[in-house]
């Protein structure tokens, strides 16, 4: 384990980095067009949004970064265009970007088929990430919808404190399993 103080090795073979993580970041696309504008702003790199249009049955849907823990199982195929894109974008400037994550409040911890969808998409986000030359994912934890650490008796009736413990450890391998 590294120490933060002033004399570690650590410290001072590498320097701090800035990563922009506001509600503004780009998509991959944004990124690709205006990546010499965006070079402007001074950060290290910044979390890119995940954000295809797919086209199914004469609908179109937009997958991504907000439907990674929905009940669709994506193909890797429909990011196509955004890995090409992530590819593609060269800056020396913005080194370190991440492809940003909604974190699963919405799916139940003991849900089984809604985990194995969200980690099966979960392996298409880390893939991307992996092989568009990205540092990796970028997990936004925020809690919106509903307490995701939080154990609550009347969203799992009939299982205790200890039962819902060993459900998140057993989904938190699960999602690791995924992305590694």
């Amino acid at each position: 384990m590294g120490c933060l103080c002033a004399g570690n090795q650590l410290i001072s073979q590498r320097r701090a980095k800035l990563i922009e993580c506001g509600w503004d970041n780009p998509t991959i696309q944004f990124f690709h067009d205006h990546i010499r504008e965006i070079e402007k702003i001074p950060y290290d790199g910044t979390r890119l949004k995940l954000e295809r249009p797919v086209r199914k049955n004469g609908k179109e849907t937009v997958h991504g970064w907000r439907t990674v823990t929905g009940t669709e199982k994506w193909n890797y195929e429909w990011f196509a265009e955004d890995l090409r894109l992530l590819k593609e974008t060269k800056s020396d400037i913005y080194t370190d970007n991440f492809l940003l994550f909604g974190f699963p409040s919405c799916v139940p911890w003991d849900d089984a088929e809604r985990w194995n969808v969200f980690c099966h998409n979960t392996a298409i986000m880390a893939r991307l990430a992996k092989e568009g030359g990205l540092k990796g994912l970028f997990f936004d934890i925020e809690d919106y919808a509903n307490s995701l650490f939080a154990y609550k008796k009347e969203r799992y009736p009939g299982k205790s404190l200890e039962d819902a413990k060993k459900m998140m450890r057993k989904r938190g391998q699960e999602i690791g399993n995924a992305v590694f």
